[in-house]
């Protein structure tokens, strides 16, 4: 509230104290608290850093909070999320933590790899490299995006896509082709609900490529 009659010094021993000391929760929700501050910005940015370990951490509402706080810089325009957690740690972390977790990760993710604001062709790319590069991690993506804003229509063709990959595998390691099995799974799972797409899946799954 009286941010700008604290000298800069001062405020970043202070923050960088509570995060090294202080209660991890609620050290995660003071920041977010912060953030509401546009004038904390550009101290926030620098050590925020510090915070990261957290998206390990063996409690599951602090690993929630984590996420939450990395959707709300996603939004800020001089913060980017990934100095916070590195990609790699958000990755191994969406493939396997808890739905919560996992959901909101998907959501962090979303608009880098099934943008809404792309053609369905390269939102489609976007996520078979993501599956490529971390076969659990994308797997998981494909159980949430749906129910985080992707869609139908792309999802549908994106099935398409993963299903003709699988059966043409050159240069595929066994890893991918399991991510790539599991993805097209879950998002057959999410699709099958929606008697229109449930019809278009059994049009893709023909017999021959049961076979």
């Amino acid at each position: 509230m009286f941010w700008e009659i604290i000298p800069s010094s001062p405020i970043t021993k202070l923050i960088t104290k509570i995060l090294d000391d202080m209660v991890r929760l609620s050290t995660v929700n003071g920041i977010i608290y912060l953030l509401d501050n546009p004038q904390s910005h550009e101290t926030l940015k620098v050590i925020l850093s510090r915070l990261g370990h957290l998206i390990l951490d063996p409690v599951l509402s602090i690993r929630s909070a984590v996420v939450d706080l990395l959707l709300l810089i996603m939004g800020i325009h001089s913060f980017q999320f990934h100095m916070v957690v590195h990609l790699d740690v958000l990755l191994s972390t969406l493939a396997n933590d808890q739905p919560l977790v996992a959901q909101k990760i998907t959501k962090l993710l979303l608009p880098s790899y099934f943008p809404t604001n792309v053609t369905s062709e390269e939102a489609c790319n976007r996520c078979v490299t993501l599956i490529k590069r971390s076969p659990l991690a994308g797997a998981r993506f494909c159980e949430f995006c749906l129910s985080e804003g992707a869609s139908p229509q792309s999802l549908n063709l994106l099935f398409k896509i993963l299903i003709n990959l699988v059966l043409s595998p050159a240069n595929i390691s066994s890893d991918q082709i399991d991510g790539i099995l599991m993805a097209a799974a879950n998002i057959c799972n999410n699709l099958a609900t929606k008697p229109k797409y449930k019809t278009a899946l059994k049009k893709v799954l023909t017999s021959k490529k049961l076979m």
